[in-house]
């Protein structure tokens, strides 16, 4: 499938790029579509970024990162962002998202958590000079999703949160260089610490769970990272391709960890997933305390920018290896605007 994809995407690139216009021009950008930009919004203006994912899993990845087949997953999700620029170096967003889920027999609809990210800028992208864009951010979660007394019928798919105040420090780089005056390329670089707090859990829960659980869970810690790079076709067209690879600490449970569906105790509780991305949907599963999690996959997209100000972008995400988590297709899209 992603050969495919790539195939329609450079069916299409190509012809472009011999066809571009080579007069220098100032690039326009909507991606790329993961990475976080460098860049703040300018102060008093507002972004607004509608975003979809069609996701599918058919396996998940073992702890040798083996593929292990499981009925398919059908995830959809709707996400709203909205930027604000306060000064010349600070900006605000706020994120929030609701999550369609189906295994088999089981639908759910829930809210996730939300989002709250300070931008601060450090250094901009100044044409010519070395010195790329560098912004830090600070961004806070709110646990407004589900994440404990889930129903075991739903199989897990009512998990839509992890329950912990998690607070995340990240850096962004960016840089555009113009090799071809006619196709100029930003280069973009991430890095994220995840710091979650206690969560204190009954039943089913984001993290396992089973009958009579209640405890607390101490959540691994996660670090991830994105290189990316956004190459102009022209002035509107562009390709981006994002890598981000992420890793989660095991976490550990105290507490009565309660029986599962069988009525056999549970002696363990399975590590945090990465992400809300990759949610875990197997619950009352008996293994180590010590699991971590991890994931890499890519991102490649294709975005026409209307203006400026107006860009849409559509990729598609496959999962290239992993432990502990599931392997999935997603197509994506967004739409941005600032005003």
């Amino acid at each position: 499938m992603l050969k495919k994809f790539l195939l329609f995407l450079f069916s299409f690139l190509i012809p472009l790029f011999l066809w571009a216009d080579c007069k220098e021009y100032e690039p326009w950008y909507t991606g790329p579509f993961e990475a976080d930009s460098a860049t703040n919004i300018p102060k008093g203006d507002v972004g607004i970024y509608p975003y979809y994912y069609y996701q599918v899993s058919h396996a998940q990845y073992t702890p040798s990162g083996t593929r292990s087949s499981l009925p398919t997953i059908t995830m959809q999700t709707g996400e709203l962002a909205l930027q604000v620029g306060i000064t010349k170096w600070l900006d605000i967003t706020f994120d929030s998202r609701v999550v369609f889920s189906k295994q088999l027999t089981a639908k759910t609809t829930e809210i996730s958590d939300t989002y709250v990210k300070l931008g601060f800028q450090l250094a901009k992208d100044k044409k010519g000079a070395i010195m790329p864009a560098v912004r830090f951010i600070i961004r806070e979660t709110f646990p407004t999703g589900k994440y404990k007394n889930l129903n075991p019928d739903k199989r897990g798919l009512d998990s839509s949160g992890s329950g912990s105040y998690e607070t995340d420090f990240g850096l962004r780089f960016s840089k555009t260089v113009f090799w071809w005056k006619c196709h100029p390329i930003k280069f973009v670089f991430t890095l994220d610490y995840n710091v979650l707090t206690d969560v204190s859990v009954q039943g089913f829960n984001t993290y396992g769970g089973g009958f009579g659980t209640d405890g607390s869970i101490k959540p691994g810690r996660t670090f991830y990272t994105i290189f990316s790079f956004d190459f102009s076709l022209t002035q509107k067209f562009a390709f981006s391709m994002d890598t981000v690879f992420g890793r989660t600490a095991g976490s550990s449970f105290n507490g009565q960890t309660g029986f599962d569906v069988s009525g056999a105790s549970i002696t363990n509780q399975p590590a945090i997933p990465f992400g809300q991305l990759v949610p875990i949907t197997v619950i009352a599963t008996r293994p180590e305390n010590t699991l971590s999690i991890s994931v890499l996959f890519l991102s490649p997209a294709l975005e026409y920018n209307f203006s400026p100000n107006l860009g849409v972008i559509v990729t598609y995400l496959i999962s290239m290896y992993g432990t502990n988590t599931l392997e999935f297709r997603t197509v994506a899209a967004n739409l941005s605007y600032s005003f």
